[in-house]
């Protein structure tokens, strides 16, 4: 008999959920954005209820919070080390758009990595239009 147990083990998911996926008593696919147990998002409730709806798929879930987060951990990181090795200069993280240029991504990614002085990397000229699109829309919200 499946038990929950078996699908944590098969899809690894202690491994890269990082504590913002996981399964229910269900078996259901679970996101915590803020992975605050009180606020727990069942996927296949909201499929079913997209479902009812006649919503066709493909949908697309995006969790802001989630890249807020992973900012803040990954400048946390740096900032952590630079203060253990006594590092002399300075770090700023940049985000490469080649690895996602949606739209909304780019802009939470600004907007959240703001505070960390994070910037873009564009490979493309494409990708530079993008990136200062975004920055001048980073200047709307300040």
């Amino acid at each position: 008999m499946w038990k929950v147990e078996d699908a944590i083990e098969l899809y690894g998911i202690e491994r890269w959920g990082n504590g913002f996926f996981s399964f229910n008593k269900n078996g259901n696919l679970i996101v915590k954005p803020t992975k605050n147990d009180a606020q727990v998002i069942d996927l296949k409730n909201v499929v079913d209820n997209l479902t009812s709806k006649k919503i066709e798929f493909p949908v697309l879930f995006r969790f802001p919070q989630i890249l807020e987060a992973q900012i803040k951990a990954l400048n946390g990181a740096f900032s952590n080390s630079i203060s253990e090795y006594k590092y002399n200069s300075t770090y700023q993280g940049i985000f490469p758009m080649k690895v996602n240029q949606r739209k909304e991504v780019i802009e939470e990614i600004v907007k959240s990595g703001k505070k960390y002085n994070m910037g873009l990397e564009a490979g493309t000229k494409a990708e530079l239009l993008a990136a200062n699109g975004c920055l001048r829309l980073q200047n709307r919200w300040e």
